[in-house]
């Protein structure tokens, strides 16, 4: 499982090859300009430590990034598999043993009934399984958060969590 980012288009010039996540492209200016996608796929950041806007690559040769030219500052790959995905919300930060809470398994356009049934917002969350997108607006508008297991806390973000899914074959970038 490895992801190779070249800084020239149609996998030219210098090749860098990553097997693990990359939480900040410190030492190296980012200069990806195409990438090749080996085994699992990978999700590409424009910001430092796993934020901003993001991509994701599935197994496949990308000859031009087009609008992510030369934008990729952190990557995280992905082991999890897709099928039989769970999450589970909390209302309370950190997740407590006791409290609301509700596992969801599939997309969900607006989490307000279901905040309204936990008394207030949905402050954590705990992914069983696979990768999800969490949406700052219904019907998965607005800003965007990939997570996925052991990336659980979103209490930080500047915006609440309205809708969320799972990730999905048709969220991999095409070529």
């Amino acid at each position: 499982m490895s992801i190779t980012l070249y800084t020239k288009t149609s996998l030219g010039g210098v090749a860098r090859t990553y097997t693990n996540d990359v939480p900040n492209f410190c030492c190296i200016r980012p200069c990806a300009r195409s990438l090749k996608v080996e085994r699992c796929p990978w999700v590409a950041f424009t910001e430092r430590d796993y934020k901003g806007e993001f991509k994701i690559y599935g197994f496949h040769e990308y000859m031009d990034l087009k609008d992510f030219d030369m934008k990729i500052r952190s990557l995280r790959v992905i082991k999890e598999a897709l099928e039989n995905p769970t999450i589970i919300v909390y209302a309370e930060v950190n997740y407590p043993s006791e409290g609301a809470k509700k596992e969801l398994s599939e997309k969900t356009e607006t989490l307000a009934t279901i905040e309204k049934e936990m008394g207030g917002k949905i402050s954590s969350h705990i992914i069983e399984r696979g990768p999800w997108i969490l949406y700052e607006k219904q019907n998965f508008e607005g800003h965007r958060m990939f997570t996925k297991e052991n990336v659980r806390d979103y209490s930080k973000l500047e915006w609440k969590v309205s809708s969320l899914r799972p990730l999905t074959q048709s969220d991999f970038e095409s070529t």
